[in-house]
Protein backbone atom coordinates (compact mmCIF):
# COMPACT_ATOMS: atom_id res chain seq x y z
CA UNK A 1 0.00 0.00 0.00
CA UNK A 2 2.91 2.02 0.42
CA UNK A 3 2.68 3.32 -3.80
CA UNK A 4 -0.90 4.30 -3.35
CA UNK A 5 -2.08 7.59 -3.18
CA UNK A 6 -4.76 6.84 -0.60
CA UNK A 7 -4.33 3.74 1.43
CA UNK A 8 -7.29 2.67 4.08
CA UNK A 9 -7.12 -0.45 5.51
CA UNK A 10 -8.93 -2.63 8.09
CA UNK A 11 -11.53 0.42 8.69
CA UNK A 12 -14.15 0.36 11.56
CA UNK A 13 -16.38 3.87 12.01
CA UNK A 14 -19.35 3.13 14.25
CA UNK A 15 -21.44 6.21 15.74
CA UNK A 16 -22.43 6.66 19.19
CA UNK A 17 -26.08 6.32 19.82
CA UNK A 18 -28.72 5.27 22.69
CA UNK A 19 -28.20 1.84 22.32
CA UNK A 20 -24.24 1.96 22.57
CA UNK A 21 -22.09 2.34 19.34
CA UNK A 22 -23.76 1.15 16.33
CA UNK A 23 -21.05 -0.11 13.37
CA UNK A 24 -21.12 2.19 9.34
CA UNK A 25 -18.29 0.42 8.45
CA UNK A 26 -16.36 -2.99 8.70
CA UNK A 27 -13.21 -4.00 8.17
CA UNK A 28 -13.07 -1.81 4.95
CA UNK A 29 -9.76 -1.87 2.98
CA UNK A 30 -8.64 -0.29 -0.89
CA UNK A 31 -5.97 1.55 -2.06
CA UNK A 32 -6.05 4.49 -4.80
CA UNK A 33 -3.25 4.75 -7.17
CA UNK A 34 -1.76 7.79 -8.71
CA UNK A 35 -3.57 9.01 -11.65
CA UNK A 36 -6.32 6.32 -10.87
CA UNK A 37 -9.81 6.80 -11.50
CA UNK A 38 -11.10 4.40 -8.44
CA UNK A 39 -14.93 4.21 -8.28
CA UNK A 40 -16.80 3.09 -5.25
CA UNK A 41 -20.67 2.30 -5.52
CA UNK A 42 -23.29 0.92 -3.70
CA UNK A 43 -26.93 1.74 -2.63
CA UNK A 44 -27.53 4.48 -0.29
CA UNK A 45 -26.64 3.82 3.49
CA UNK A 46 -23.93 1.33 1.81
CA UNK A 47 -21.08 3.43 3.53
CA UNK A 48 -19.54 4.66 0.38
CA UNK A 49 -19.53 8.65 1.74
CA UNK A 50 -18.49 7.91 5.27
CA UNK A 51 -15.48 5.63 3.61
CA UNK A 52 -14.73 8.35 1.32
CA UNK A 53 -14.94 11.59 3.59
CA UNK A 54 -11.99 9.59 5.92
CA UNK A 55 -9.31 10.65 3.26
CA UNK A 56 -10.02 13.79 4.78
CA UNK A 57 -10.28 12.93 8.22
CA UNK A 58 -13.57 13.62 8.81
CA UNK A 59 -16.01 11.53 11.17
CA UNK A 60 -19.63 11.14 10.82
CA UNK A 61 -21.07 13.92 13.35
CA UNK A 62 -22.26 13.72 16.20
CA UNK A 63 -21.12 10.86 17.88
CA UNK A 64 -18.74 9.65 15.29
CA UNK A 65 -15.89 7.21 16.24
CA UNK A 66 -12.95 5.58 14.68
CA UNK A 67 -12.89 1.43 15.98
CA UNK A 68 -10.23 0.34 14.34
CA UNK A 69 -8.37 0.66 11.02
CA UNK A 70 -5.62 2.77 9.63
CA UNK A 71 -6.20 5.72 6.75
CA UNK A 72 -3.34 6.83 5.14
CA UNK A 73 -2.87 9.64 2.24
CA UNK A 74 0.33 9.60 0.50
CA UNK A 75 2.04 7.32 3.18
CA UNK A 76 0.98 9.70 6.34
CA UNK A 77 -1.25 8.30 8.87
CA UNK A 78 -4.57 10.81 8.81
CA UNK A 79 -6.18 9.98 11.90
CA UNK A 80 -3.32 10.59 13.91
CA UNK A 81 -2.25 14.15 12.08
CA UNK A 82 -2.28 17.44 14.19
CA UNK A 83 -5.81 19.78 13.49
CA UNK A 84 -3.51 22.12 11.74
CA UNK A 85 -2.14 19.64 9.57
CA UNK A 86 -5.38 18.37 8.38
CA UNK A 87 -6.30 21.66 7.64
CA UNK A 88 -3.91 22.46 5.19
CA UNK A 89 -4.70 18.72 3.73
CA UNK A 90 -8.30 19.45 3.37
CA UNK A 91 -8.40 21.68 -0.10
CA UNK A 92 -4.20 21.36 -0.35
CA UNK A 93 -3.67 17.56 -1.00
CA UNK A 94 -7.02 16.58 -1.05
CA UNK A 95 -10.11 18.30 -2.87
CA UNK A 96 -12.86 17.59 -2.51
CA UNK A 97 -16.87 17.51 -5.21
CA UNK A 98 -20.18 16.95 -3.18
CA UNK A 99 -23.22 15.84 -4.69
CA UNK A 100 -24.68 18.94 -4.69
CA UNK A 101 -23.21 22.30 -5.72
CA UNK A 102 -25.94 24.94 -4.70
CA UNK A 103 -25.09 23.61 -0.96
CA UNK A 104 -21.33 23.73 -1.36
CA UNK A 105 -21.22 27.39 -2.34
CA UNK A 106 -22.19 30.38 -0.23
CA UNK A 107 -25.34 31.32 -1.90
CA UNK A 108 -24.32 35.15 -0.81
CA UNK A 109 -21.02 35.16 -2.24
CA UNK A 110 -20.28 35.59 -6.04
CA UNK A 111 -18.82 32.44 -7.54
CA UNK A 112 -15.40 34.42 -8.01
CA UNK A 113 -15.12 35.91 -4.82
CA UNK A 114 -15.24 32.31 -3.48
CA UNK A 115 -12.56 30.66 -5.72
CA UNK A 116 -9.92 33.69 -4.38
CA UNK A 117 -11.07 32.44 -0.93
CA UNK A 118 -10.08 28.91 -2.27
CA UNK A 119 -6.63 30.26 -3.43
CA UNK A 120 -5.82 32.40 -0.59
CA UNK A 121 -6.62 29.43 2.40
CA UNK A 122 -3.92 27.22 1.04
CA UNK A 123 -1.62 29.27 -1.65
CA UNK A 124 0.84 31.68 -0.97
CA UNK A 125 0.87 35.31 -1.21
CA UNK A 126 0.78 36.23 -5.36
CA UNK A 127 -1.61 37.29 -8.39
CA UNK A 128 -4.74 35.83 -7.14
CA UNK A 129 -6.44 37.49 -9.32
CA UNK A 130 -4.60 35.52 -12.26
CA UNK A 131 -4.73 32.14 -10.67
CA UNK A 132 -8.59 32.67 -10.66
CA UNK A 133 -8.63 33.02 -14.36
CA UNK A 134 -6.50 30.35 -14.95
CA UNK A 135 -8.56 28.05 -12.70
CA UNK A 136 -11.54 28.86 -14.83
CA UNK A 137 -10.10 28.20 -17.75
CA UNK A 138 -9.24 24.82 -16.83
CA UNK A 139 -12.30 23.69 -16.24
CA UNK A 140 -13.62 25.58 -19.25
CA UNK A 141 -16.02 28.18 -17.74
CA UNK A 142 -15.84 31.50 -19.29
CA UNK A 143 -14.76 34.17 -17.47
CA UNK A 144 -17.98 36.26 -16.91
CA UNK A 145 -19.07 33.07 -14.72
CA UNK A 146 -16.51 34.47 -12.02
CA UNK A 147 -18.39 37.58 -11.54
CA UNK A 148 -21.75 35.49 -11.17
CA UNK A 149 -23.89 34.83 -8.08
CA UNK A 150 -24.34 30.78 -7.59
CA UNK A 151 -28.20 31.29 -8.59
CA UNK A 152 -27.48 32.65 -11.95
CA UNK A 153 -25.89 30.22 -13.37
CA UNK A 154 -26.83 26.03 -14.11
CA UNK A 155 -26.01 22.95 -12.22
CA UNK A 156 -23.19 22.23 -14.86
CA UNK A 157 -21.35 25.49 -14.70
CA UNK A 158 -21.72 25.18 -10.46
CA UNK A 159 -20.41 21.76 -10.67
CA UNK A 160 -17.66 22.87 -13.10
CA UNK A 161 -16.45 26.00 -10.08
CA UNK A 162 -16.87 23.48 -7.46
CA UNK A 163 -14.04 21.06 -9.24
CA UNK A 164 -11.90 24.20 -10.31
CA UNK A 165 -11.72 25.24 -6.59
CA UNK A 166 -11.18 21.79 -5.31
CA UNK A 167 -8.12 21.38 -8.26
CA UNK A 168 -6.70 25.12 -7.06
CA UNK A 169 -3.46 23.48 -5.31
CA UNK A 170 -3.03 20.66 -7.67
CA UNK A 171 -4.33 17.96 -4.95
CA UNK A 172 -2.58 14.35 -5.04
CA UNK A 173 -6.25 13.15 -4.65
CA UNK A 174 -10.14 14.22 -5.52
CA UNK A 175 -12.72 12.50 -4.22
CA UNK A 176 -15.88 12.78 -6.45
CA UNK A 177 -19.18 12.07 -4.52
CA UNK A 178 -21.91 11.86 -6.54
CA UNK A 179 -21.07 14.51 -8.46
CA UNK A 180 -23.12 14.15 -11.94
CA UNK A 181 -25.88 12.39 -10.13
CA UNK A 182 -28.07 16.02 -10.58
CA UNK A 183 -27.25 16.47 -13.76
CA UNK A 184 -28.40 15.70 -17.43
CA UNK A 185 -26.76 13.03 -19.52
CA UNK A 186 -25.00 15.62 -21.66
CA UNK A 187 -23.31 18.00 -18.76
CA UNK A 188 -22.83 14.93 -16.85
CA UNK A 189 -20.77 13.81 -20.20
CA UNK A 190 -19.22 17.00 -19.89
CA UNK A 191 -17.59 16.93 -16.38
CA UNK A 192 -16.72 13.40 -16.29
CA UNK A 193 -14.65 14.40 -19.75
CA UNK A 194 -13.67 17.50 -17.71
CA UNK A 195 -12.69 15.29 -14.59
CA UNK A 196 -10.70 12.55 -17.60
CA UNK A 197 -9.06 15.68 -18.77
CA UNK A 198 -7.82 17.29 -15.94
CA UNK A 199 -6.72 13.68 -14.48
CA UNK A 200 -3.98 13.18 -17.67
CA UNK A 201 -2.63 16.88 -17.08
CA UNK A 202 -2.18 17.18 -13.44
CA UNK A 203 -1.92 13.04 -12.57
CA UNK A 204 -4.56 13.77 -9.92
CA UNK A 205 -6.21 10.36 -8.33
CA UNK A 206 -9.99 10.14 -8.10
CA UNK A 207 -11.99 8.51 -5.97
CA UNK A 208 -15.26 8.46 -7.39
CA UNK A 209 -18.39 7.62 -5.08
CA UNK A 210 -21.39 7.30 -7.33
CA UNK A 211 -24.25 4.96 -7.53
CA UNK A 212 -24.33 5.02 -11.61
CA UNK A 213 -22.85 1.59 -12.86
CA UNK A 214 -23.22 2.84 -16.32
CA UNK A 215 -20.78 5.64 -15.45
CA UNK A 216 -18.64 2.91 -13.71
CA UNK A 217 -18.55 0.55 -16.72
CA UNK A 218 -17.53 4.06 -19.19
CA UNK A 219 -14.74 5.84 -16.79
CA UNK A 220 -13.51 3.62 -14.09
CA UNK A 221 -9.58 2.20 -14.02
CA UNK A 222 -10.94 -0.19 -10.77
CA UNK A 223 -14.14 -0.16 -8.57
CA UNK A 224 -15.21 -1.82 -5.60
CA UNK A 225 -18.82 -2.61 -4.63
CA UNK A 226 -20.25 -1.65 -0.75
CA UNK A 227 -22.99 -3.27 0.87
CA UNK A 228 -23.92 -2.88 4.49
CA UNK A 229 -20.95 -1.23 5.33
CA UNK A 230 -18.84 -3.73 3.83
CA UNK A 231 -16.52 -4.40 0.91
CA UNK A 232 -18.05 -7.27 -1.19
CA UNK A 233 -16.16 -7.16 -4.72
CA UNK A 234 -13.36 -5.53 -6.24
CA UNK A 235 -11.66 -5.42 -9.50
CA UNK A 236 -11.81 -4.00 -13.02
CA UNK A 237 -15.04 -2.90 -14.70
CA UNK A 238 -14.22 -5.55 -17.28
CA UNK A 239 -14.36 -8.00 -14.85
CA UNK A 240 -17.08 -7.03 -13.12
CA UNK A 241 -19.59 -6.44 -15.83
CA UNK A 242 -18.50 -9.59 -17.25
CA UNK A 243 -19.28 -11.87 -14.48
CA UNK A 244 -20.06 -10.45 -11.05
CA UNK A 245 -19.11 -12.60 -8.43
CA UNK A 246 -21.43 -11.38 -5.29
CA UNK A 247 -25.12 -11.79 -5.28
CA UNK A 248 -25.41 -8.67 -4.35
CA UNK A 249 -23.07 -6.71 -7.35
CA UNK A 250 -25.63 -9.09 -9.58
CA UNK A 251 -28.91 -7.56 -8.23
CA UNK A 252 -27.31 -3.82 -9.03
CA UNK A 253 -26.80 -4.79 -12.21
CA UNK A 254 -30.01 -6.32 -12.97
CA UNK A 255 -31.59 -3.44 -11.64
CA UNK A 256 -29.91 -1.10 -14.01
CA UNK A 257 -32.56 0.44 -16.50
CA UNK A 258 -31.12 -0.38 -20.21
CA UNK A 259 -31.06 1.45 -23.63
CA UNK A 260 -29.85 -0.96 -25.90
CA UNK A 261 -27.41 -0.12 -28.68
CA UNK A 262 -30.40 -0.96 -31.29
CA UNK A 263 -33.84 0.13 -30.44
CA UNK A 264 -36.77 -1.10 -32.33
CA UNK A 265 -39.91 -0.34 -31.79
CA UNK A 266 -41.40 -3.10 -29.49
CA UNK A 267 -44.75 -5.04 -31.27
CA UNK A 268 -46.69 -5.04 -28.00
CA UNK A 269 -45.88 -1.33 -27.82
CA UNK A 270 -49.86 0.49 -26.82
CA UNK A 271 -50.91 3.25 -29.35
CA UNK A 272 -50.81 7.04 -28.56
CA UNK A 273 -53.56 7.52 -26.69
CA UNK A 274 -57.26 8.68 -27.92
CA UNK A 275 -58.94 9.61 -24.75
CA UNK A 276 -59.81 12.91 -23.54
CA UNK A 277 -56.87 15.91 -22.72
CA UNK A 278 -56.48 15.92 -19.08
CA UNK A 279 -54.04 18.84 -19.20
CA UNK A 280 -53.04 20.81 -22.65
CA UNK A 281 -51.53 23.66 -23.17
CA UNK A 282 -52.00 25.81 -26.23
CA UNK A 283 -49.64 28.52 -27.73
CA UNK A 284 -47.87 28.45 -23.99
CA UNK A 285 -44.92 31.17 -23.07
CA UNK A 286 -43.26 31.43 -19.50
CA UNK A 287 -41.24 34.64 -19.22
CA UNK A 288 -38.97 35.19 -16.18
CA UNK A 289 -37.16 39.00 -15.31
CA UNK A 290 -33.41 38.37 -15.41
CA UNK A 291 -32.44 41.61 -14.24
CA UNK A 292 -34.16 44.66 -12.96
CA UNK A 293 -33.63 48.67 -13.10
CA UNK A 294 -32.64 50.70 -10.11
CA UNK A 295 -35.88 50.86 -9.38
CA UNK A 296 -36.57 47.29 -9.33
CA UNK A 297 -38.68 46.94 -12.77
CA UNK A 298 -37.30 43.77 -15.00
CA UNK A 299 -35.30 45.02 -17.99
CA UNK A 300 -34.22 41.79 -19.27
CA UNK A 301 -36.15 38.25 -19.47
CA UNK A 302 -35.44 34.94 -20.26
CA UNK A 303 -37.78 32.91 -22.18
CA UNK A 304 -38.24 29.78 -20.26
CA UNK A 305 -41.08 28.07 -22.18
CA UNK A 306 -42.04 29.20 -26.28
CA UNK A 307 -45.15 28.35 -28.30
CA UNK A 308 -45.54 25.42 -26.96
CA UNK A 309 -48.84 23.07 -27.55
CA UNK A 310 -48.65 20.07 -25.41
CA UNK A 311 -51.60 17.72 -24.04
CA UNK A 312 -51.25 14.59 -21.66
CA UNK A 313 -54.15 12.37 -22.26
CA UNK A 314 -56.26 10.17 -19.92
CA UNK A 315 -54.33 6.70 -19.43
CA UNK A 316 -51.50 7.65 -20.56
CA UNK A 317 -47.59 8.35 -19.45
CA UNK A 318 -45.61 11.26 -21.59
CA UNK A 319 -42.05 11.47 -20.60
CA UNK A 320 -40.59 14.64 -20.63
CA UNK A 321 -36.55 15.13 -21.65
CA UNK A 322 -33.99 17.33 -22.33
CA UNK A 323 -31.21 19.10 -20.91
CA UNK A 324 -31.38 21.50 -17.64
CA UNK A 325 -32.41 24.76 -18.54
CA UNK A 326 -34.95 23.29 -21.31
CA UNK A 327 -37.60 24.37 -19.70
CA UNK A 328 -38.72 20.80 -18.95
CA UNK A 329 -40.22 21.95 -14.53
CA UNK A 330 -41.54 24.96 -15.98
CA UNK A 331 -43.73 23.83 -18.44
CA UNK A 332 -44.96 20.88 -15.82
CA UNK A 333 -45.34 23.82 -12.81
CA UNK A 334 -47.36 25.62 -15.66
CA UNK A 335 -49.50 23.15 -16.57
CA UNK A 336 -50.65 22.68 -12.96
CA UNK A 337 -51.58 26.01 -12.44
CA UNK A 338 -48.27 26.77 -10.63
CA UNK A 339 -46.88 29.41 -12.43
CA UNK A 340 -48.86 31.97 -14.66
CA UNK A 341 -48.45 31.92 -18.48
CA UNK A 342 -47.16 35.19 -20.00
CA UNK A 343 -48.86 33.54 -23.47
CA UNK A 344 -51.20 31.03 -24.28
CA UNK A 345 -53.84 28.83 -22.53
CA UNK A 346 -53.66 26.37 -20.17
CA UNK A 347 -56.47 23.99 -19.81
CA UNK A 348 -56.98 21.52 -16.83
CA UNK A 349 -59.87 18.90 -17.59
CA UNK A 350 -60.90 20.93 -20.42
CA UNK A 351 -61.42 23.69 -18.06
CA UNK A 352 -59.38 26.89 -18.69
CA UNK A 353 -56.94 27.57 -15.79
CA UNK A 354 -55.10 30.09 -16.38
CA UNK A 355 -53.68 32.87 -19.20
CA UNK A 356 -51.81 35.38 -19.86
CA UNK A 357 -54.42 37.93 -18.32
CA UNK A 358 -54.15 35.82 -14.47
CA UNK A 359 -55.59 32.76 -13.67
CA UNK A 360 -59.10 32.04 -13.75
CA UNK A 361 -61.82 32.56 -11.43
CA UNK A 362 -62.96 29.72 -10.42
CA UNK A 363 -65.77 28.15 -6.95
CA UNK A 364 -63.86 27.13 -3.99
CA UNK A 365 -65.61 23.95 -4.66
CA UNK A 366 -63.78 23.71 -8.24
CA UNK A 367 -60.56 25.02 -6.92
CA UNK A 368 -60.43 22.07 -4.56
CA UNK A 369 -61.59 19.33 -7.33
CA UNK A 370 -59.11 20.46 -9.65
CA UNK A 371 -56.19 20.64 -6.45
CA UNK A 372 -57.34 16.99 -5.95
CA UNK A 373 -57.57 15.66 -9.23
CA UNK A 374 -53.53 17.23 -10.23
CA UNK A 375 -50.78 16.39 -8.27
CA UNK A 376 -47.12 16.79 -8.33
CA UNK A 377 -44.18 15.37 -6.89
CA UNK A 378 -40.65 16.89 -6.78
CA UNK A 379 -37.31 15.60 -6.91
CA UNK A 380 -36.00 16.83 -3.59
CA UNK A 381 -38.34 15.22 -0.60
CA UNK A 382 -36.20 17.25 1.77
CA UNK A 383 -37.66 20.47 1.06
CA UNK A 384 -40.96 19.04 -0.06
CA UNK A 385 -41.54 17.09 2.84
CA UNK A 386 -42.50 19.09 6.36
CA UNK A 387 -39.75 17.75 8.78
CA UNK A 388 -41.70 18.92 11.82
CA UNK A 389 -44.51 16.37 10.56
CA UNK A 390 -44.57 12.96 11.42
CA UNK A 391 -45.75 10.62 8.17
CA UNK A 392 -48.93 10.40 9.73
CA UNK A 393 -49.40 13.97 9.72
CA UNK A 394 -48.08 14.59 6.39
CA UNK A 395 -50.31 11.60 5.15
CA UNK A 396 -53.49 12.32 6.72
CA UNK A 397 -53.71 16.36 6.29
CA UNK A 398 -54.58 16.91 2.35
CA UNK A 399 -57.22 14.37 2.91
CA UNK A 400 -59.00 15.66 5.99
CA UNK A 401 -58.76 19.61 4.32
CA UNK A 402 -60.09 18.22 1.19
CA UNK A 403 -63.23 16.37 3.23
CA UNK A 404 -61.95 12.55 1.64
CA UNK A 405 -61.51 11.48 5.36
CA UNK A 406 -62.80 12.34 8.79
CA UNK A 407 -59.99 12.14 11.94
CA UNK A 408 -61.45 9.31 13.37
CA UNK A 409 -60.42 6.94 10.20
CA UNK A 410 -57.45 9.16 8.95
CA UNK A 411 -55.27 6.10 10.53
CA UNK A 412 -56.66 3.50 8.89
CA UNK A 413 -56.94 5.47 5.32
CA UNK A 414 -52.87 6.30 6.23
CA UNK A 415 -52.27 2.98 7.18
CA UNK A 416 -53.90 1.65 3.32
CA UNK A 417 -51.57 4.39 1.67
CA UNK A 418 -48.08 2.91 2.75
CA UNK A 419 -49.36 -0.44 1.67
CA UNK A 420 -50.01 1.48 -1.50
CA UNK A 421 -46.28 2.66 -1.41
CA UNK A 422 -44.88 -0.76 0.78
CA UNK A 423 -43.89 1.12 3.25
CA UNK A 424 -44.75 -0.54 6.68
CA UNK A 425 -47.54 0.80 8.61
CA UNK A 426 -44.86 1.77 12.15
CA UNK A 427 -43.43 4.38 9.73
CA UNK A 428 -46.37 7.00 10.52
CA UNK A 429 -45.53 7.99 13.87
CA UNK A 430 -41.65 8.65 12.11
CA UNK A 431 -39.98 12.06 10.92
CA UNK A 432 -38.86 12.62 7.35
CA UNK A 433 -35.52 12.30 8.47
CA UNK A 434 -35.76 9.02 9.50
CA UNK A 435 -36.12 7.71 6.28
CA UNK A 436 -33.92 7.32 2.98
CA UNK A 437 -34.38 8.91 -0.12
CA UNK A 438 -36.20 6.58 -1.73
CA UNK A 439 -38.55 5.92 1.75
CA UNK A 440 -38.88 9.44 1.01
CA UNK A 441 -39.70 9.65 -2.16
CA UNK A 442 -42.55 6.63 -1.50
CA UNK A 443 -44.02 8.83 1.40
CA UNK A 444 -43.91 12.25 -1.26
CA UNK A 445 -46.08 9.50 -3.76
CA UNK A 446 -48.24 8.32 -1.52
CA UNK A 447 -49.44 12.25 -0.03
CA UNK A 448 -49.59 12.62 -3.64
CA UNK A 449 -52.10 9.55 -3.76
CA UNK A 450 -53.78 10.50 -0.93
CA UNK A 451 -56.29 13.02 -3.21
CA UNK A 452 -57.12 10.21 -5.62
CA UNK A 453 -55.87 12.14 -8.70
CA UNK A 454 -56.29 11.40 -12.55
CA UNK A 455 -52.94 12.80 -13.48
CA UNK A 456 -49.70 13.03 -11.22
CA UNK A 457 -46.50 15.25 -12.74
CA UNK A 458 -43.26 13.51 -11.66
CA UNK A 459 -40.40 15.95 -11.39
CA UNK A 460 -36.85 14.51 -11.52
CA UNK A 461 -38.40 12.03 -8.99
CA UNK A 462 -35.73 8.93 -9.17
CA UNK A 463 -32.29 11.08 -10.76
CA UNK A 464 -30.74 11.04 -7.07
CA UNK A 465 -32.09 7.69 -6.13
CA UNK A 466 -29.65 4.63 -6.71
CA UNK A 467 -30.41 1.79 -8.91
CA UNK A 468 -32.33 -0.64 -6.39
CA UNK A 469 -34.19 2.21 -5.23
CA UNK A 470 -34.70 3.20 -8.56
CA UNK A 471 -36.05 0.51 -10.00
CA UNK A 472 -38.39 0.03 -7.08
CA UNK A 473 -40.21 3.77 -7.51
CA UNK A 474 -40.47 2.62 -11.22
CA UNK A 475 -42.27 -0.62 -10.46
CA UNK A 476 -44.29 1.09 -8.25
CA UNK A 477 -45.54 3.54 -10.61
CA UNK A 478 -46.32 1.04 -13.03
CA UNK A 479 -48.07 -1.00 -10.52
CA UNK A 480 -50.11 2.02 -9.69
CA UNK A 481 -51.00 2.99 -12.86
CA UNK A 482 -52.43 -0.63 -13.95
CA UNK A 483 -54.28 -0.46 -10.62
CA UNK A 484 -55.12 3.39 -10.14
CA UNK A 485 -55.74 3.88 -13.77
CA UNK A 486 -53.16 6.45 -12.80
CA UNK A 487 -51.63 9.34 -15.50
CA UNK A 488 -48.28 10.52 -15.48
CA UNK A 489 -46.16 13.94 -16.66
CA UNK A 490 -42.76 12.03 -16.50
CA UNK A 491 -40.18 14.73 -16.28
CA UNK A 492 -36.70 13.19 -16.47
CA UNK A 493 -33.27 13.72 -18.06
CA UNK A 494 -32.59 9.60 -17.84
CA UNK A 495 -33.99 8.71 -20.98
CA UNK A 496 -33.47 4.84 -20.22
CA UNK A 497 -35.56 5.44 -17.41
CA UNK A 498 -38.32 7.43 -19.36
CA UNK A 499 -38.53 4.12 -21.87
CA UNK A 500 -39.34 2.28 -18.60
CA UNK A 501 -42.12 4.02 -17.81
CA UNK A 502 -43.55 5.92 -20.78
CA UNK A 503 -45.56 5.01 -23.98
CA UNK A 504 -44.64 8.09 -25.51
CA UNK A 505 -41.90 11.33 -25.01
CA UNK A 506 -41.27 14.50 -25.80
CA UNK A 507 -38.43 16.20 -26.07
CA UNK A 508 -37.30 20.09 -24.61
CA UNK A 509 -34.72 22.40 -26.26
CA UNK A 510 -34.35 26.03 -25.06
CA UNK A 511 -37.96 26.18 -24.13
CA UNK A 512 -39.56 24.19 -27.02
CA UNK A 513 -40.66 20.88 -27.95
CA UNK A 514 -38.60 19.37 -31.04
CA UNK A 515 -39.97 15.86 -31.26
CA UNK A 516 -42.75 14.00 -29.66
CA UNK A 517 -43.63 10.50 -30.57
CA UNK A 518 -43.68 7.16 -28.87
CA UNK A 519 -40.72 6.30 -27.04
CA UNK A 520 -39.30 3.07 -29.09
CA UNK A 521 -39.59 4.84 -32.17
CA UNK A 522 -38.74 8.13 -31.12
CA UNK A 523 -35.42 6.37 -29.51
CA UNK A 524 -35.25 4.06 -32.50
CA UNK A 525 -35.42 6.52 -35.19
CA UNK A 526 -34.76 10.11 -33.85
CA UNK A 527 -35.25 12.99 -36.82
CA UNK A 528 -33.84 15.97 -34.85
CA UNK A 529 -30.35 16.42 -33.92
CA UNK A 530 -30.69 17.13 -30.39
CA UNK A 531 -32.44 13.84 -29.57
CA UNK A 532 -29.84 12.01 -31.41
CA UNK A 533 -27.02 14.34 -29.58
CA UNK A 534 -29.23 13.08 -26.24
CA UNK A 535 -29.25 9.77 -27.15
CA UNK A 536 -25.73 9.71 -27.92
CA UNK A 537 -24.76 11.28 -24.64
CA UNK A 538 -26.49 8.60 -22.74
CA UNK A 539 -24.01 5.90 -20.78
CA UNK A 540 -24.82 2.29 -21.45
CA UNK A 541 -23.68 -0.61 -19.49
CA UNK A 542 -22.35 -3.52 -21.35
CA UNK A 543 -24.33 -6.50 -22.10
CA UNK A 544 -21.71 -8.63 -21.85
Amino acid sequence: MSGAVLGISGLRIGVKDAGGVRELTRGVSLEVRRGEFFALVGESGSGKTITAQTALGFLPRPGGVLLEGDVRLEGEPVFSMPEERLRELRGGRVGMVFQEPSSALDPLMRVGDQMREAVRLHGKAGDVEKRVREMARSVELPERVIDAWPHELSGGMLQRAVVAMALAHRPALLVADEPTTALDVTIQAQVLDLLDRLRRETGVSVLFVTHNLALVAQRADRLAVMQRGEIVEEGTPAEFFRAPRHPYSRRLLAAVPRLPEVLEPAPEERPAPEGPALAEARGLRVRFPAKFSLFGKPKEWVEAVRGVDLAVRADSALGLVGESGSGKSTLGQTLLGLIRPSEGEVFLDGRLVSDAKGFAKRSAEEERRLRRAFQIVFQDTGSSLNPRMTVRQILSLPMIRHGLCGRADAERKCAELLDMVELPRDSLSRFPHAFSGGQRQRIAVARALSLRPKLLVCDEIVSALDVTVQAQILALLKRLRAELGLSLLFIAHDLAVVREVCEEVAVMKDGEIVERGPCASVFARPSEPYTKKLLAAVPRVGEG
